[in-house]
């Protein structure tokens, strides 16, 4: 690909994010004042494109500045800030904020509620934002314009500025035709706005990636997979935008009618960290499986998991440490759980959880089953034996969830609960090694569901195993259920 054509479609993917900026900034304007300022945005953009251009190419070789490092930090603030504001504007949020003015203006008309918005009331700083977003944006677009026109860090001759000021300025009129239709686009189609958030946060890890001292770290690690990591950056960062504009809209609804109710859909960012989580097990299955020499010892998917890989084991990397899935587990129950509707009907919102963490686990196995057998082969098939380790699996991860929902119930703050499920499951692990090393100990490990965790991903399943692991994740689901009731009945008193 020639460079001009690079820089052409790096000047309209990083002025598509800009574009977007600058349409959450506008909007609330009168039209006339929303088209002077957008157009006054993108205008300013390629000049200051140029500018910065010119003074980073020189820059450039000072190494001690991490301009990409800096750029890159940059554009996730911004990309942080563009979450928050793409969340609330356009949403029911809004619209209910117009309402209940609309109303408040009408004598005749009963009282809505007025809820607070990000995008009202910015009239007055909206140049400011426009402002900020043009010199943010026009960094990052000057360091990846750089990036295609130096070789080496060397500074870009007099024919590169060139190319570079001909390719920005033939993009001019494709953005100022698009500009209204990108801002169309965000109010019609809610999605739009986070793939534009994924997509800086590709783009500003990336950049961070490809900074001297960041390249020579990864080096001393043997950290090979900066592309992966950036993509995976991208897909949590847009599936979070997607999931705080349903938090949105549940407010929303809680705002108008008063009875709080869940958002609608499935929580995208636990199930893209799940997708990104199995595709990483599988790749390191894989790696191990080469048989890796570190610190002069060879080691081996046997020898740090216990089992052979292959598509019929997959269900034992459910319990192959690190146990995100009880992390994400935690925090589904501590988000359920702590919101209008858990706190009403605890019980609805631990059965909620249930089903998200089954359906993650399940999608998790189904992932690395097959990954395991492109990598691995099929393996020795036992039906009711991968059946029995995937309920048990779920059984035990249920009992997670009612643990963390119960801490949930009586700590009102969110962060709060969080910290502490993540706190028991830390001291869980420590407990497990503990009692498993003290014989006389090694019974209080059989109440742990963390114990059993291990001993689905390490040893053969029996009759005897099978049992203790059911009721050892059945007894936290009995002491919800208690708190449960008493949260319900206290409720139904209150009322």
């Amino acid at each position: 690909m020639s460079v001009f054509l690079q820089i052409v479609l790096i000047n309209l993917a990083v002025s598509c994010d800009n574009v977007g900026v600058i349409a959450m900034a506008t909007r609330g304007l009168p039209d006339r004042q929303a088209a002077i300022m957008r157009r006054l945005g993108i205008g300013l953009a390629p000049v200051f494109t140029l500018a910065f251009i010119w003074a980073a190419g020189r820059l450039l070789d000072i190494s001690w500045l991490h301009l990409r490092l800096l750029g890159g930090a940059a554009m996730l603030y911004v990309t942080w800030q563009m979450l928050k504001d793409g969340a609330c504007c356009g949403t029911s949020v809004c619209a209910a904020g117009t309402t209940g003015s609309a109303a408040a203006s009408s004598p005749s008309a009963a009282p809505a509620p007025a809820i607070p918005c990000s995008c009202a009331g910015r009239t007055r700083l909206a140049a400011v934002s426009i402002l900020a977003s043009d010199l943010t944006m026009a960094m990052e677009n000057a360091i990846a314009v750089l990036s295609v026109l130096s070789e080496g860090g060397r500074v870009p001759d007099g024919q590169g500025f060139l190319t570079a000021a001909f390719s920005l300025l033939l993009c001019l009129p494709a953005l100022f035709w698009g500009s209204g239709l990108v801002a169309r686009m965000m109010e019609e189609v809610p999605a739009v706005s986070s793939l534009f958030a994924g997509y800086m946060a590709y783009t500003a890890v990336t950049m961070a990636l490809q900074d001297e001292s960041v390249v020579l770290f990864l080096s001393a690690i043997h950290f090979r997979h900066s592309l992966p990591a950036a993509v995976a950056a991208g897909i949590l960062t847009a599936a979070a935008g997607c999931d705080m504009r349903r938090e949105q809209e549940a407010r929303a609804a809680l705002c108008r009618t008063g009875a709080p109710r869940r958002p609608r859909g499935l929580p995208l960012l636990p199930y893209a960290a799940v997708l990104i989580y199995a595709l990483s097990t599988v790749h390191v299955f894989f790696h191990l499986a080469k048989g890796p020499v570190i610190g002069g010892i060879g080691v081996s998917p046997e020898l740090m998991f216990g089992f052979t890989p292959s598509g019929a084991d997959a269900v034992r990397a459910v319990g192959a440490p690190p146990h995100l899935l009880s992390l994400f587990t935690c925090l589904l129950a501590v988000r359920s759980a702590s919101s209008g509707a858990g706190r009403a009907r605890p019980w609805s919102a631990f059965r909620l959880v249930c089903i998200h963490t089954a359906a993650m686990i399940i999608l998790y196995v189904l992932l690395c089953g097959a990954g395991f057998f492109l990598l691995f082969g099929p393996g020795i098939l036992s039906p009711l034996d991968l059946l029995c380790r995937l309920v048990l699996q779920i059984l035990l991860h249920w009992s997670y969830a009612a643990v963390f929902s119960a801490l949930a119930v009586p700590v009102k703050n969110r962060a709060a609960a969080t910290i502490l499920g993540i706190f028991c499951l830390m001291t869980e692990d420590i407990l497990v090694d503990v009692f498993c090393y003290s014989g006389h100990l090694r019974v209080l490990a059989g109440f742990l569901p963390e114990y059993y965790i291990h001993s689905l991903s390490f040893c053969p399943l029996s009759p005897i195993l099978a049992v203790r692991c059911a009721l050892a994740a059945g007894i936290p689901i009995l002491l919800f259920s208690t708190v449960a009731k008493r949260r319900q009945r206290a409720v139904r008193a209150a009322v």
